[in-house]
């Protein structure tokens, strides 16, 4: 409970209780929290505390308020570093989460004059197009469309089985590693199947990353557009020291 000889403002302490709160699924995301009465008598302190302390964590998007509704606990948004390599089942578990992805279509088809480009083969060769949706954290998912060249990985189509990490098939079938990327990153409307797989309404703004992977030789080892919910995820761009 608060403490009001602490050197520690009210709010910051109420803020730090609510905080607690959510931590411990005593207020789950999505779950409308006590309202401001409820939480002056239960923290016996001022109502102007308690709406300084709730303000403050709606500010840092901890919480949402809905008007004529309340005030919800909201789904924290994932960072990812865009320069970072790392798979999604090394982020998951690095980040201490389970891998949860879902194929939603494998195949096999001729590259077209794009993707041929993109993979630099010849136009007509056979490409391997998987694609995926990705639980990130509770109520957040990610859809990723990636294509592989089937003359680099040979039989890569029976190999990837749901719940497999794909670029440790690469790694430890293939010997096929990334050394770096190309990747541009837009804002689109989403389409109603992609609207679908993220459970946002239909064109609803989503981060639309596209990424070319390069083996250390300069061969093409993948290429993958992604889809997220801009409301959800965040992206940053970190450089080393020199």
């Amino acid at each position: 409970m608060l403490s009001k000889q602490s050197a520690i403002p009210l709010y910051k302490q109420v803020k730090s209780e609510i905080l607690n709160d959510i931590r411990s699924s005593i207020y789950q995301v999505g779950e409308m929290i006590p309202t401001e009465v409820q939480l002056e008598k239960h923290y016996n302190t001022s109502r102007i505390t308690i709406r300084k302390a709730i303000n403050q964590l709606v500010n840092e998007g901890v919480l949402l308020k809905k008007q004529g509704k309340g005030t919800f606990v909201q789904s924290q948004k994932v960072k990812r570093n865009l320069l970072d390599l790392v798979s999604y089942t090394t982020y998951m578990e690095e980040t201490g989460q389970k891998p949860d992805a879902v194929i939603r279509a494998l195949e096999v088809k001729p590259a077209d004059e794009c993707w041929s480009r993109i993979l630099h083969i010849s136009e007509g060769n056979s490409i391997v197009r998987l694609a995926r949706t990705m639980d990130l954290s509770k109520n957040n998912s990610g859809y990723e469309v990636s294509y592989y060249s089937l003359q680099r990985f040979p039989d890569l189509n029976q190999r990837i089985t749901e719940g497999a990490s794909v670029t440790r098939i690469l790694n430890e079938q293939y010997q096929a590693f990334g050394n770096y990327s190309e990747q541009t990153l837009n804002v689109i409307s989403a389409s109603q199947q992609i609207a679908e797989y993220l459970k946002i309404g239909n064109g609803s703004p989503v981060y639309q990353l596209a990424r070319t992977v390069y083996e250390k030789n300069k061969n093409v080892m993948y290429s993958a557009v992604m889809y997220y919910d801009v409301n959800k995820v965040s992206f940053a761009v970190n450089t080393k020291e020199r």
